[in-house]
């Protein structure tokens, strides 16, 4: 008995870092890295992080596309009230998801832990002396802001293919000092999830949505914020992907106009997105004037710091399931004006997986 137990632990702390494991010993991939990011899945949201997660103060919803949303006989969902962290505290508190501790999902963790218990010394109205009481401190789901997915990326040079893959999701919540001011986003728990595709016309399918990365209120993979853990070529993975769109007719590469129309993007375009210009001033040694010249060069690695993640969650209400699948990346590069001064991010092109 206590052999499957522990075999059964080990499967339990083993699952997600073999995932990782598998990626690293995968010959096709060049590169592997792993990140997580935060993300907004309600249209609204919570006052702090509109000011932290949308400087510009722009339209918040833009970003977040509601592909689905029905009741269901367990909870009611409306699209500005939190919809996700009601699920999912409704199935932690019927016991229907395990939770766990850490991003890799080992170590198991429940609401007794979340919602621990206090005393707290009230007055006994018949003899005026203070008597300890009991009682808890139950965790609403409109605390939760924000959605912290953990994640592992790798690169395939020979199809110049970008894997990304969610392992878990923790919904977090703000932590204040004992002054009131924000300290940080910190998980309450994580649970596992699953990349399926899912039928929209399905009714187990409850609540779908699709992120689509704006501005910096939601997630990017930021290549200075990961944890390499493979490395088998001198050309980074921007560089070579960069290098291929620029070259390879066979690779299959997106328009960035409009998401639901898949404008597939010609080897001269590519060319063409690719292509900076820059005006520099010659001087003429003999005559001492000046001309100007129009040079074109391709966009350099280095301004390409980011890649947008476009993802779908869902959330499958009879298999108390959430899955995360990404369905398309775009390459971000910064756009600098006449002084080097960064003015914004601008998507060169979208790589799709739907």
């Amino acid at each position: 008995m206590k052999i499957v137990l522990l075999a059964a632990c080990l499967l339990i702390c083993t699952d997600l870092s073999a995932q990782l494991q598998t990626m690293i010993n995968d010959p096709k991939n060049s590169w592997v890295a792993s990140f997580s990011t935060d993300s907004r899945l309600d249209l609204l949201g919570d006052d702090l992080v509109k000011e932290m997660f949308d400087q510009t103060k722009t339209d918040l919803s833009y970003g977040v596309d509601v592909m689905k949303l029905t009741e269901c006989a367990d909870i009611k969902l409306y699209e500005d009230d939190h919809a996700l962290a009601f699920i999912l505290m409704n199935a932690v508190k019927k016991k229907q998801i395990q939770i766990y501790s850490d991003s890799l999902c080992r170590y198991l963790t429940s609401l007794d832990i979340i919602e621990p218990p206090d005393t707290i010394y009230v007055p006994n109205p018949e003899t005026s002396e203070m008597e300890p009481k009991f009682i808890r401190y139950y965790f609403e789901p409109t605390q939760i802001v924000l959605f912290r997915a953990s994640q592992i990326a790798a690169y395939q040079p020979k199809t110049g293919k970008w894997i990304i893959k969610t392992l878990a999701v923790a919904p977090l919540i703000r932590l204040n000092g004992h002054n009131g001011k924000f300290i940080k986003f910190s998980p309450v728990f994580w649970i596992k999830v699953t990349e399926r595709k899912v039928n929209m016309e399905d009714p187990n399918v409850t609540w779908a949505v699709r992120t689509r990365s704006k501005g910096i209120h939601s997630s990017y993979l930021t290549f200075s914020e990961i944890v390499e853990h493979k490395k088998t070529n001198d050309q980074t993975p921007r560089r070579h992907f960069l290098d291929k769109a620029n070259t390879d007719p066979r690779m299959t590469l997106y328009s960035v106009d409009n998401w639901n129309v898949q404008k597939k993007l010609t080897l001269t375009e590519r060319q063409s997105i690719l292509s900076v210009y820059d005006t520099i001033t010659i001087p003429d040694l003999t005559t001492e004037e000046k001309s100007v010249k129009v040079v074109k060069h391709a966009t350099q690695a280095d301004d390409v710091v980011q890649l947008r993640l476009v993802r779908e969650w869902a959330w499958d209400n009879r298999k108390k399931e959430l899955s995360v699948r990404l369905v398309g990346i775009a390459p971000m590069k910064d756009v600098n004006n006449d002084f080097g001064n960064f003015l914004y991010n601008q998507p060169l092109f979208y790589q799709r997986f739907d």
